[in-house]
C-alpha cells in the first residue's frame, strides 16, 4: 500500500482520510491533508490547480476526466443546477475556481456534488444581479433596482435574450465532464 505524506506538514495521511492532490504552476504534484488544505491562504490556492499540466503545454485530459470527476453519478437535477449558470454566463473554470475559493475556500472540482450545486446556484444569482445592473446602466444610467417597473421589464427582456443566446451556444455542454473537456481543449490552444 502506498504511503501518502502531506506536502505541507510532512505527516502521513492516514487510511480513509481525505487526500487532496493539487499541482503548482510548474506542474509539480502536491498532496495535502484536509487540515493543511483548509489552512492554505486563498491567494495561494488560486495558484494551485486540481488539473495536472502535461510536461509541454496543456493539461492531462485523462486525469481530469477519470481521476477527478470520473464516475460522477449525480442526479439530473444536480447536473442541471451545476451546468445552468455555466451555460447562461459562458463561465470559465478559472472564474468558477476563483469564486469557489474566495467564497467557499475550496477548489470547485474538489467539492462534492451538493456543494458544487450550491456554489453554482449562489454564483448564478450574483451574476444575474450584475448583468441586470450592467444592462440597466447601459440604457438607463441607473442600477436595476432603481428603475421603474416599465424600464425593469425592458431590461429583463434584454437579459432573457442574452441568456437564451448563451444557452443556445452552450447547448452541447450536457454535464461537467463535457464542460471540462471543452475547457482543457481551450487551454491547449
Amino acid at each position: 500500500m502506498a504511503e501518502y505524506i502531506c506536502s505541507m506538514c510532512n505527516k502521513k495521511i492516514g487510511f480513509g482520510r481525505e487526500k487532496l492532490q493539487l499541482y503548482d504552476e510548474k506542474g509539480d504534484e502536491l498532496l495535502y491533508c484536509s487540515k493543511c488544505y483548509d489552512s492554505i491562504a486563498k491567494e495561494d490556492k488560486l495558484e494551485l490547480s486540481p488539473l495536472k499540466k502535461k510536461t509541454g503545454s496543456g493539461f492531462n485530459v485523462g486525469y481530469a476526466m477519470f481521476g477527478l470527476v470520473g464516475g460522477l453519478g449525480y442526479a439530473d437535477a444536480q447536473n442541471e443546477s451545476i451546468m445552468k449558470p455555466i451555460k447562461q454566463y459562458n463561465l470559465t473554470l478559472d472564474k468558477i475556481n476563483y469564486y469557489s475559493i474566495m467564497n467557499f475556500n475550496r477548489h470547485f472540482l474538489l467539492c462534492g456534488n451538493d456543494l458544487k450545486a450550491g456554489i453554482m446556484g449562489k454564483m448564478g444569482k450574483e451574476l444575474k444581479t450584475e448583468k441586470l445592473n450592467e444592462l440597466a446602466k447601459q440604457h438607463h444610467f441607473q442600477e436595476f433596482e432603481m428603475l421603474d417597473s416599465k424600464d425593469q421589464k425592458s431590461v429583463k427582456k434584454e437579459w432573457k435574450i442574452f441568456i437564451k443566446d448563451n444557452m443556445k451556444k452552450n447547448k452541447k455542454l450536457k454535464n461537467l465532464k463535457t464542460y471540462l473537456k471543452q475547457e482543457i481543449e481551450i487551454k491547449n490552444e
